[in-house]
Protein backbone atom coordinates (compact mmCIF):
# COMPACT_ATOMS: atom_id res chain seq x y z
CA UNK A 1 0.00 0.00 0.00
CA UNK A 2 1.40 3.80 -1.11
CA UNK A 3 1.92 6.07 1.28
CA UNK A 4 -0.98 8.85 1.83
CA UNK A 5 1.30 11.32 2.30
CA UNK A 6 3.15 10.79 -1.37
CA UNK A 7 0.52 13.25 -3.20
CA UNK A 8 1.25 15.94 -0.26
CA UNK A 9 3.08 18.88 -0.81
CA UNK A 10 4.56 21.88 0.87
CA UNK A 11 6.32 22.42 4.49
CA UNK A 12 9.77 23.46 6.17
CA UNK A 13 12.68 23.38 3.37
CA UNK A 14 15.94 24.19 5.25
CA UNK A 15 19.04 24.21 3.14
CA UNK A 16 22.80 24.31 3.98
CA UNK A 17 25.41 24.92 2.13
CA UNK A 18 29.50 25.47 2.70
CA UNK A 19 28.60 25.72 6.47
CA UNK A 20 25.79 28.11 5.66
CA UNK A 21 22.16 27.80 6.86
CA UNK A 22 20.54 30.08 3.82
CA UNK A 23 17.37 31.76 4.67
CA UNK A 24 14.99 30.06 1.98
CA UNK A 25 12.14 32.28 0.05
CA UNK A 26 9.42 31.18 -2.15
CA UNK A 27 9.12 28.00 -4.11
CA UNK A 28 12.48 25.70 -4.24
CA UNK A 29 13.11 23.89 -7.57
CA UNK A 30 15.56 20.67 -7.97
CA UNK A 31 16.85 19.15 -11.12
CA UNK A 32 16.78 15.49 -10.01
CA UNK A 33 18.41 14.09 -13.02
CA UNK A 34 21.67 14.56 -15.01
CA UNK A 35 20.20 13.95 -18.71
CA UNK A 36 18.31 16.23 -20.98
CA UNK A 37 16.47 14.82 -24.17
CA UNK A 38 15.47 16.91 -26.91
CA UNK A 39 12.40 15.57 -29.24
CA UNK A 40 13.31 16.55 -33.09
CA UNK A 41 11.91 15.27 -36.48
CA UNK A 42 13.50 14.19 -39.38
CA UNK A 43 12.36 15.42 -42.49
CA UNK A 44 9.49 12.72 -43.12
CA UNK A 45 7.97 13.07 -39.82
CA UNK A 46 9.77 10.49 -37.73
CA UNK A 47 10.82 11.35 -34.45
CA UNK A 48 14.71 10.69 -33.08
CA UNK A 49 15.95 11.77 -29.66
CA UNK A 50 19.35 13.51 -28.80
CA UNK A 51 20.18 12.73 -25.47
CA UNK A 52 23.37 14.88 -23.88
CA UNK A 53 24.09 14.99 -20.48
CA UNK A 54 23.77 17.64 -17.48
CA UNK A 55 24.30 18.33 -14.15
CA UNK A 56 22.12 18.32 -11.42
CA UNK A 57 20.79 21.92 -10.26
CA UNK A 58 18.83 23.17 -6.92
CA UNK A 59 17.31 26.37 -7.45
CA UNK A 60 15.86 28.90 -4.89
CA UNK A 61 15.93 32.31 -4.08
CA UNK A 62 17.16 33.34 -0.50
CA UNK A 63 17.01 36.35 2.53
CA UNK A 64 21.15 37.12 3.65
CA UNK A 65 20.06 39.00 6.38
CA UNK A 66 22.71 40.45 8.66
CA UNK A 67 24.85 37.79 7.53
CA UNK A 68 27.92 37.98 5.26
CA UNK A 69 28.99 34.44 4.92
CA UNK A 70 26.52 33.78 2.33
CA UNK A 71 28.16 35.96 -0.18
CA UNK A 72 31.34 33.90 0.70
CA UNK A 73 29.66 30.98 -0.04
CA UNK A 74 28.69 31.73 -3.28
CA UNK A 75 31.89 32.60 -4.56
CA UNK A 76 33.43 29.21 -3.42
CA UNK A 77 34.51 27.19 -6.67
CA UNK A 78 33.29 23.58 -4.95
CA UNK A 79 30.61 23.78 -1.95
CA UNK A 80 28.13 20.63 -0.94
CA UNK A 81 24.43 21.00 -0.52
CA UNK A 82 22.29 19.64 1.75
CA UNK A 83 18.31 20.26 1.41
CA UNK A 84 16.22 18.87 4.06
CA UNK A 85 12.45 19.10 3.38
CA UNK A 86 9.59 18.04 5.73
CA UNK A 87 6.90 17.51 3.69
CA UNK A 88 3.56 16.51 5.51
CA UNK A 89 4.70 13.85 7.46
CA UNK A 90 7.87 12.48 5.67
CA UNK A 91 11.12 13.71 5.29
CA UNK A 92 13.03 14.02 2.22
CA UNK A 93 17.34 15.13 2.12
CA UNK A 94 18.89 15.85 -0.97
CA UNK A 95 22.78 15.76 -1.33
CA UNK A 96 24.42 17.61 -3.51
CA UNK A 97 28.62 17.25 -3.80
CA UNK A 98 31.16 19.18 -5.21
CA UNK A 99 29.41 21.75 -6.86
CA UNK A 100 29.06 25.29 -6.90
CA UNK A 101 26.76 28.38 -7.21
CA UNK A 102 25.97 29.62 -10.39
CA UNK A 103 24.51 33.24 -12.39
CA UNK A 104 24.56 36.29 -11.33
CA UNK A 105 22.64 36.99 -7.84
CA UNK A 106 20.87 40.27 -6.95
CA UNK A 107 19.32 41.51 -4.04
CA UNK A 108 15.81 42.94 -3.86
CA UNK A 109 16.37 45.94 -1.29
CA UNK A 110 13.31 46.78 -0.75
CA UNK A 111 12.53 42.74 0.52
CA UNK A 112 15.37 41.86 0.99
CA UNK A 113 14.78 38.68 -1.40
CA UNK A 114 18.30 36.88 -3.43
CA UNK A 115 17.45 35.77 -7.06
CA UNK A 116 19.23 34.96 -9.70
CA UNK A 117 21.41 32.28 -8.34
CA UNK A 118 21.47 28.67 -8.87
CA UNK A 119 23.27 25.44 -7.88
CA UNK A 120 24.74 22.83 -9.56
CA UNK A 121 26.57 19.84 -9.26
CA UNK A 122 27.73 16.57 -10.83
CA UNK A 123 27.08 14.47 -7.86
CA UNK A 124 23.39 13.90 -6.05
CA UNK A 125 21.85 11.31 -3.92
CA UNK A 126 18.30 11.55 -2.63
CA UNK A 127 17.40 9.83 0.72
CA UNK A 128 13.75 9.51 2.45
CA UNK A 129 12.85 8.59 5.51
Amino acid sequence: MSDPCCESYGGLITIEGGGVRFQVRGDVMIEPTNREIAAEAHHDGTPYFVEKPSLYRAEFDFSAGCDSAVWEVLKRCSVNVTLVAELSGRTETHLWTGGRFTGKPKQNLSTGAISGSSYAAGKYRKLAA
